[in-house]
């Protein structure tokens, strides 16, 4: 199961989940990253789970896909993570989703 809501993200351990990134009224362009990270807490040096998407075409949003290996083996709790997104004309950097909380829920099967 996922569940999306204000940006707290609740998923079912194991389970496969395609999360949709689009920044408002901007294009992503070829060569452009979007990087997601999820970690214990904001100061945590180890990272959990990150997934760099580089931009292969122009578009207005990108999947981040979670495979279940990447929640397997987390325990049930609230973890944080951001996206970032880098601009590959400029190099800049832009946190477009502030840290916010990924909830690992209990699974049955």
């Amino acid at each position: 199961m996922l569940n999306i809501e204000d940006n707290y993200i609740e998923l079912t351990r194991g389970d496969t989940a395609r999360i949709s990134v689009y920044i408002d009224q901007h294009m992503l362009r070829t060569g452009d990253i979007i990087k997601f990270t999820v970690k214990r807490n904001p100061v945590d040096t180890e990272i959990l789970i990150q997934k760099i998407i580089e931009i292969e075409k122009d578009c207005a949003n990108v999947e981040i896909k979670l495979e279940p290996e990447d929640t397997k083996n987390l325990e049930f709790k609230k973890y944080v993570y951001d996206v970032e997104y880098i601009n590959a004309e400029t190099g800049d950097v832009s946190t477009i989703i502030p840290k916010n909380t990924l909830q690992i829920i209990e699974e049955v099967s």
